[in-house]
């Protein structure tokens, strides 16, 4: 049962990886100076906390035999990317997204 609550958690934050970088694309094609560098960082600090929402739901799902191998290591690398990542369009955040909505 805790398993599944906590899937059913992590269903609810992914989708907060996602928002951001769209977010972030908006506001670039937008350039306006100054204050879009600080509405970037408030939307890259989005991504931070999601993540680090989603560090004790990761330690429970990796408690559980057989998700380690493939879907942690799919899980980490899509965090990874949403926070390192610079997202040139909008095509390149729907593939994206994809990996996203799959793990969910």
């Amino acid at each position: 049962m805790e398993l599944r609550n906590t899937l059913m958690e992590m269903k609810k934050i992914m989708p907060r990886l996602c928002a951001p970088i769209e977010a972030m694309l908006r506001i670039k094609s937008n350039l306006n100076g100054i204050e879009d560098d600080k509405m970037i960082k408030m939307e890259k600090d989005k991504i931070v906390i999601a993540n680090e929402e989603l560090k004790p739901l990761m330690k429970i799902i990796s408690a559980n035999e057989g998700y380690e191998e493939k879907y942690m290591k799919e899980l980490r690398e899509c965090i990874q990317e949403a926070i390192n990542r610079e997202f040139k369009d909008k095509e390149e955040l729907t593939d994206f997204n994809f990996r996203v909505k799959r793990l969910t």
